[in-house]
């Protein structure tokens, strides 16, 4: 506290003295609350944001730590000139002198060096590495949350989107994302929350958006065929969500948005320690009018019935109860009402979809020495009702339950050579029931699956001194038996080289296997209506693979660097969706289809790492090889011809700001090539500024979607909404 020392005269009153006497203090209170440092510490080399790191003022005698992405703040109690000293284990020490001034708050940011030190073997199990995709065989994607992520971006869809090797989709505003990795299908790619499986029977992929950003921690993406290590659904790629599991500070967050065609969102999140228990939880509620405006054939009209509501809790416990023990369970619920415009609208201009989704896994792992042995589990539930009360099908309604449960037993053994073993047990069940109350003879019985799975993997790196160099190779079998379809078995072979000398890394790999996909419920299933139907008589979809990739990066810091992966996978049995006899969509399998393709990335920083910039770019040819008329050598039908993205993102203190450009090839949608849609790019722009306002941390985000107007549809006629501009508030106290 500040003290201040007054000299009054005798003649003065007493009650004068003391009202200038608590104005002062009042004054100094007011000076001294306000008064503190902020900042952000980041990694030198790889510029991602640093946790636990020890943060101090020695003559103050004031500590404090830093939180998952890296931010600290410091409460002195007086203004003046004082070092700060910053210390974390693998990186040298570093300070700086901070002249205070006590009518502003003081912000520091600070890129720490890494250095090489020898310490003896620490085993650390509440970590989420232990949740982490590194033994996929070939490159993984990482993309560490920052805060200015969390600022610019408004979810994991918009992450998503700027991240290599991935194409989203959104049908309508407010429906689900649909993510594609190198030219999958949705149905292809499974979604992991940390480390464990999310698998939904009523849809082709879990939904994302309830999945809040401000509660994750990092993004992996394993592009290409994984089904060797996941399971049927990794047959594309699999991406692996990762919430925090530690922290050090108590924070409440609120978010306030809102935005045209009348979008209001708003968000509470809060996260604190009480002894070993570290508790993350958010409520969000979204709501939108979304009558918005399109252009058809170059008429101006309104996209009806697009309106939603959604309501969405999150809750994530993570403990240590014991020094070789971690426990971690999540909770997920959500509920939205919302219309369904497009072709259905034209039929039952009403058509309104209600759906529930429950989803709630957990996970036990024991670490003593070089072991680790871990259980978990997952559940997914869904209800949907989908009805309408006027059109060409007045009073129907289909309601859809859908349950999925999965358990896993596992063992990893880390040999002192870096021999690395793991075996794995997991079985699935998945039950679906679906009733028509408009025309009874068109509903389900209950739908069952079970099945059984083995998987072992086996990595061993080797080290090559004379070459400066580590080449390590990995192997995993997978057998699953599945009640209706039989055994089986897949496996995944790699080679990877990694080369680091002083300024240059380069990674070279080459990755061969098999793959395979079991129907979804939703494919085989989907109770017929004027749309769409399901096919019982699918066969799985199978695949021989093979992929081949380079990365180079310069400099210490790692910056720039440049990725490229040419793939090829040759399908039997691919499952595709086809437009038949009255214009309804039903799913069939092609006897041969072979889909290739190239991958190109890059990144680098500028202006002393104020400005980052990546690009993206796919290019996909998926052919169809079956001797069919009017089939045989065509493009598959719903597979873009290729993408490209380039995002800027850029800092200067408190400011932030991004710039996210994508552009899609032609999309075909019929088998014969007679139809596609039409190529469109995309311009999204974003810009936040973060200040302190008291006691609040306070940052004001502005963005504008579809900067250029585009009308496009990435759904034959679902036209996507023009310009759309929203200013959110986000207060951290």
């Amino acid at each position: 506290m500040i003290r201040l020392r007054t000299r009054t005269h005798s003649h003065s009153s007493p009650t004068l003295r003391r009202g200038f006497f608590y104005a002062l203090l009042s004054i100094s209170l007011a000076t001294a609350a306000d008064l503190h440092i902020s900042g952000i510490i980041l990694d030198a080399q790889t510029g991602q944001p640093l946790s636990h790191v020890h943060i101090s003022i020695p003559d103050l005698n004031l500590t404090t730590t830093s939180d998952d992405q890296g931010h600290y703040i410091i409460h002195p109690d007086r203004a003046g000139t004082h070092m700060l000293y910053f210390d974390h284990l693998g990186y040298a020490p570093a300070k700086k002198p901070v002249a205070l001034n006590p009518r502003f708050s003081t912000t520091v940011h600070i890129s720490l060096q890494s250095q090489l030190i020898k310490l003896p073997a620490v085993h650390v199990v509440a970590e989420n590495l232990t949740n982490s995709l590194v033994h996929t065989g070939n490159q993984l994607i990482v993309r560490k949350i920052s805060p200015g992520d969390r600022a610019l971006r408004s979810d994991l869809s918009t992450l998503l989107e700027s991240m290599p090797e991935v194409d989203l989709t959104q049908p309508t505003p407010g429906a689900a994302p649909r993510i594609t990795l190198r030219g999958s299908t949705s149905a292809q790619v499974l979604i992991l929350l940390n480390g464990i499986p999310l698998r939904s029977v009523s849809a082709e992929q879990t939904d994302i958006s309830q999945i809040p950003l401000s509660m994750v921690t990092r993004v992996e993406i394993a592009a290409g065929n994984q089904s060797a290590e996941f399971g049927d659904q990794a047959m594309g790629g699999v991406i692996n969500i990762i919430t925090a599991s530690q922290f050090n500070s108590k924070s409440n967050e609120i978010h306030l948005g809102s935005g045209s065609f009348e979008t209001r969102n708003f968000q509470y999140s809060l996260q604190f320690k009480s002894n070993r228990v570290n508790t993350l939880g958010s409520y969000n509620y979204e709501n939108a009018a979304n009558n918005y405006p399109y252009l058809h054939l170059n008429q101006s009209l309104i996209q009806e019935n697009a309106q939603y509501t959604k309501h969405k809790i999150f809750l994530s416990l993570s403990a240590q109860p014991g020094q070789h023990t971690l426990l971690q369970l999540t909770g997920i619920s959500g509920s939205e009402d919302q219309g369904l415009p497009g072709p259905l609208y034209e039929q039952s201009p009403t058509a309104r979809q209600y759906l529930h989704t429950s989803i709630l896994n957990g996970t036990l792992r024991y670490q003593p020495g070089d072991w680790q042995l871990a259980t978990d589990f997952s559940y997914h539930g869904s209800h949907q009702t989908l009805s309408a009360e006027t059109g060409i099908y007045p009073g129907y309604e289909k309601i859809y339950d859908s349950e999925n449960i999965h358990w896993g037993v596992s063992a990893s053994y880390l040999h002192s050579n870096n021999l690395h073993i793991r075996a794995k047990l997991e079985n699935n069940r998945a039950w679906l029931n679906g009733q028509d109350l408009l025309v009874p003879r068109f509903s389900l019985n209950q739908q069952h699956r079970n099945s059984t799975e083995a998987t072992l993997s086996i990595d061993q790196p080797i080290q090559l001194p004379k070459l400066a160099s580590t080449l390590t190779t990995h192997l995993t079998v997978h057998h699953y038996d599945v009640d209706y379809h039989g055994s089986d078995a897949t496996w995944n072979a790699s080679l990877k080289h990694e080369f680091k000398i002083t300024g240059l890394s380069l990674i070279s790999w080459y990755r061969t296997g098999t793959a395979y996909k079991l129907p979804s419920f939703w494919q085989m299933f989907w109770v017929s209506s004027a749309f769409a139907e399901g096919n019982p008589n699918l066969k799985p979809e199978q695949s021989r693979d093979q992929e081949a990739g380079l990365r180079v990066a310069l400099g210490q810091m790692q910056n720039p660097w440049i990725s490229f992966t040419a793939y090829e996978q040759d399908y039997l049995d691919l499952i595709t969706w086809q437009r038949g006899f009255g214009n309804r969509y039903y799913p069939v399998n092609l006897e041969s289809a072979t889909v290739s393709g190239l991958s190109l990335s890059t990144g680098f920083n500028l202006l002393k790492d104020h400005l980052q910039v990546t690009t993206n770019h796919n290019l996909t040819k998926a052919i169809n090889t079956t001797p069919e008329p009017n089939a045989a050598g065509n493009y598959l039908p719903f597979r873009p011809l290729g993408s490209s993205s380039l995002n800027l993102d850029t800092q200067f203190a408190g400011l932030q700001a991004s710039i996210s450009y994508r552009q899609q090839r032609r999309t075909y949608i019929r088998e014969a090539n007679t139809k596609w849609l039409e190529p469109f790019q995309e311009m999204d722009l974003a810009c936040s500024y973060s200040y302190p306002v008291l006691t609040l941390d306070v940052t004001t985000t502005l963005k504008i979607n579809n900067v250029t107007d585009e009308q496009y549809e990435v759904l034959e006629r679902y036209p996507m909404p023009g310009r759309h501009s929203e200013i959110n508030f986000n207060l951290k106290f």
